[in-house]
């Protein structure tokens, strides 16, 4: 497989952009400065600190023009989330605004992904690279899990059948996998209560060669305490796939 990734991220611009030289900075804005997001979405679980932090970066030669952030939220998300300042006139020694979303976890549903849109106005950048004006931000309670004990996964993927430790949700009917593929990736099967299952995207493996994360996703069925799936395994910066794979879990 011949694979290669080109990666420009935003931070690494932004580096580029305010550093300096002896003669000073190494691009003219002309006088004029910007302000971007890192990435158009970032994702965040929410915890009993009962806030998140967004970095809105200033792009400039030493001007500074003050910028207002506007938030939109999903539904039912406007009575629980609040975004603290919307106004920035100043930035940290990094050369960002902190954008700071406050909630309190405990009026949280478990496993509900809430948004919170920001935007800053459309900005006249001279680059090629444009700037990333809007985010999307989600914030969910993770759900708790307790151990139900050691199960058997027959895997088509690693060729192999092995004892596998389970989890179970604590508020739904949600099966984790410890270290199923990769240690410290754990895998996530809804039971939807029809015979059915469902394996949302998510993080399976580390690709070591390519330095990127593997998903997988899929559906299956349950009859009994068996748990038969297809899973996909795939990169998700490009949708390239390995495949289809069929593994089958006998919970404990």
């Amino acid at each position: 497989m011949k694979k290669i990734v080109l990666l420009f991220s935003i931070l690494s611009l932004l580096l580029v952009f305010n550093a300096c030289s002896s003669e000073g900075t190494l691009f003219d804005f002309e006088g004029k400065d910007f302000w971007s997001f890192r990435s158009a979405r970032q994702n965040f679980i929410a915890d009993e600190t009962g806030k998140v932090r967004v970095y809105l970066h200033h792009l400039s030669d030493g001007k500074l023009t003050p910028v207002t952030v506007s938030a939109t939220y999903s539904e039912g998300a406007e009575e629980l989330f609040s975004v603290a300042t919307t106004s920035f006139n100043t930035v940290d020694e990094r050369g960002r605004a902190v954008i700071e979303i406050a909630y309190n976890v405990e009026d949280l549903e478990y496993n509900t992904p809430y948004t919170v849109t920001l935007s800053v106005p459309v900005q006249d950048y001279p680059r090629t690279n444009g700037l990333i004006t809007t985010v999307t931000v989600e914030i969910r309670r993770p759900l708790t899990f307790s151990s139900i004990g050691i199960g058997v996964f027959l895997s088509e993927w690693l060729e192999e059948e092995k004892k596998q430790p389970v989890m179970l949700a604590n508020q739904a009917t949600i099966y984790r996998l410890l270290d199923l593929y990769d240690t410290g990736y754990h895998i996530d099967i809804i039971d939807n209560g029809d015979g059915t299952v469902t394996i949302e995207s998510q993080p399976a493996w580390f690709d070591e060669e390519w330095e990127e994360d593997v998903n997988v996703v899929g559906t299956g069925t349950k009859v009994g305490n068996v748990i038969t799936m297809q899973l996909d395994h795939y990169y998700p910066s490009d949708g390239w796939s390995f495949g289809v794979f069929e593994e089958v879990l006998t919970l404990p």
